[in-house]
């Protein structure tokens, strides 16, 4: 009786409740029924593509030797796979395979203009851009360069040995009045010592000789010709000359100075040294040197045996000069681009190679440079050569170039650049190389990427690569 009343009281909303899941669970169950079949969905475990075929679609036959596929039951699984990349399933992640390499990245022909200095293109920069391409072509090995110094290479000193070997007849070797004539051998060796720097210089010359004769023994001598010259660089327009020689040889014969009956020629010796400043300014420059030598005589031993004093013959000797000198008409004053320089130091291109330093020796008295031709060659020659330069290497040379004259940017000379090149329509950093030519007072710029032949400014361009 105590569950009537309940019951009575909720049984019209229990009943409602019931009808309702009911009727839930039947449009449900029609609903599943009326979805189309996915294939592999609640299939036998082996179906081919003709049970999946769509209605009014002829179905592929399966191929001689196809096995039939096989299917999973039901809907698969999710991966499960969360933006960490673990994956819940325990299902075997697949392995990744390896991607093809990459082409390398090559930059294009430094020796262009476009590659070697970008920096005069409108809006680009100094960094090369890169750019897929197939790989460079190995080159061939740079032919040697006819015009390099020949010699023994030691450190960075070039070495020049030499020797001679020859015999003679003497009619009058003792050089009096009816002198006896005699044979004589001769050998004479010589080393030639040249330095190898980018900065100052020094050089040796040392050249000696025996004289032998075979009749007259007391006329053989021997000669010595040895001298030390170095050049230190102080600054870009100053420089000190230094010197140190010895002479040595013999009192000639026949010489008043020689005594009578002596055994064998007397030596004497010439020691002296020279040191001197020079200073360049334009078309000036001014050279002080002062010089000392030391002459001493080798006391002569004659045929008796006793000893004659040669002393008093002994000297010193001081010497000081001065030179000026001015260049009234200094020929061809020529400012030097960044691609001549470039050119002399890449073997890439031997014929450029020689044709740039031929260039740079004929006028190596007069070149004009300017802060923007240095800044670009070492940009270049470390960034963008084949074989680039190392960064100490191509300081040392910058540092070399350093002693020619410079023209440093200021306010005018951008003014100017400016002005040129919107009047010879050229771009700006051109414009730059020849307002910078103009303030030196060059007569020409030799370089490879304006007109040959054209004037700008007053300045005439000539390409010293054109072909002939």
């Amino acid at each position: 009786m105590l569950f009537v009343r309940p019951l009575r009281r909720f049984g019209p909303l229990l009943v409602l409740a019931v009808g309702a899941l009911l009727a839930g669970f039947a449009a449900g169950r029609a609903h599943a029924q009326s979805e189309p079949l996915r294939p592999g969905a609640l299939r036998g475990a082996l179906v081919d593509d003709r049970a999946t075929a769509r209605p009014g679609m002829p179905a592929r036959k399966p191929k001689p030797g196809e096995k039939p596929q096989r299917v999973q039951f039901g809907n698969p699984p999710g991966s499960g796979a969360a933006e960490t990349g673990f994956i819940s399933t325990n299902v075997p992640r697949p392995k990744r395979k390896k991607a093809a390499p990459r082409p390398p990245l090559v930059t294009p022909s430094p020796l262009l203009r476009g590659a070697i200095l970008p920096s005069r293109r409108r809006g680009a920069s100094l960094d090369p851009p890169l750019t897929t391409a197939t790989p460079l072509i190995r080159r061939r090995a740079p032919e040697l360069d006819p015009f390099d110094a020949v010699g023994i290479h030691a450190g960075s000193f070039i070495l020049r040995p030499a020797i001679e070997a020859y015999v003679g007849h003497d009619s009058n070797a003792e050089r009096i009045p009816n002198g006896r004539s005699s044979w004589y051998t001769t050998l004479a060796p010589e080393l030639v010592v040249r330095s190898d720097w980018n900065r100052h210089a020094l050089n040796a010359e040392i050249r000696g000789s025996y004289t032998e004769y075979q009749q007259m023994p007391a006329l053989s001598r021997p000669f010595l010709d040895a001298r030390v010259n170095g050049r230190i660089d102080i600054t870009s327009v100053t420089r000190a000359e230094l010197e140190a020689r010895e002479y040595v040889t013999t009192t000639y014969p026949g010489s008043p100075d020689l005594p009578a009956g002596v055994a064998k020629l007397p030596l004497y010796s010439t020691t002296g040294a020279t040191a001197g400043i020079a200073h360049q300014s334009n078309r000036f420059e001014l050279t002080l040197k002062g010089a000392y030598d030391r002459v001493v005589y080798q006391d002569a031993q004659l045929t008796d045996g006793s000893i004659v004093s040669s002393r008093d013959r002994n000297y010193d000797q001081y010497a000081a000069a001065a030179r000026a000198s001015y260049a009234l008409t200094p020929g061809v004053k020529p400012f030097v681009d960044t691609n001549v320089l470039v050119y002399a130091n890449d073997p890439a291109d031997a014929a450029k190679q020689r044709t740039a330093r031929n260039v740079l020796l004929e006028h190596a008295a007069s070149i004009v440079l300017s802060a923007q031709v240095l800044s670009e060659f070492y940009v270049v020659v470390t960034r963008r050569l084949a074989i680039p330069m190392t960064s100490r290497d191509a300081r040392a040379i910058v540092a070399d170039l350093g002693r020619y004259p410079v023209v440093a940017p200021d306010r005018s000379l951008v003014l100017d650049a400016i002005d040129l090149s919107r009047r010879s329509r050229i771009a700006y950093w051109d414009g730059l190389i020849v307002a910078a030519a103009r303030r030196a007072n060059c007569d020409v710029v030799l370089t490879e990427d304006l007109s040959h032949g054209a004037t700008i400014g007053g300045i005439r361009i000539e390409n010293p690569f054109r072909p002939d």
